[in-house]
Formats: structure tokens, C-alpha cells, sequence
């Protein structure tokens, strides 16, 4: 074997850190307070009066 085969195999292999990218924005927070409006109404509204998933996306 050639020097540099083994001087490849000494190497540790563990991998450098990933990078830490900043946390994202979502595009959910100009909409959280009145999704969660809704979600409180609908606590006290009987079941078949709640809003459904693609009703609050609208």
C-alpha cells in the first residue's frame, strides 16, 4: 500500500459540523392569532358546528 493510502486511513472520519443556518420565518405568523381565535371559538362550539382544517385555510 502507498503512503498516502494509509495516511487516508489514519484520517478520522468524522465529518466537520454542519453549518447552523439562522431559524426561517414562518410564513404562518401573520395568520397565528386568528387561527387561534378560531380554534377557541370553536372549543365551546358543539361538534358538528367546528371549523374543518380547509375551512381555517381559507
Amino acid at each position: 500500500m502507498s503512503r498516502r493510502t494509509v495516511a487516508l486511513a489514519l484520517e478520522p472520519v468524522w465529518l466537520a459540523p454542519r453549518k447552523q443556518l439562522p431559524p426561517r420565518i414562518s410564513r404562518l405568523d401573520p395568520f397565528k392569532a386568528t387561527i387561534d381565535e378560531i380554534l377557541r371559538v370553536d372549543l365551546d362550539a358543539p361538534h358538528k358546528h367546528r371549523h374543518t382544517v380547509k375551512r381555517v385555510f381559507e
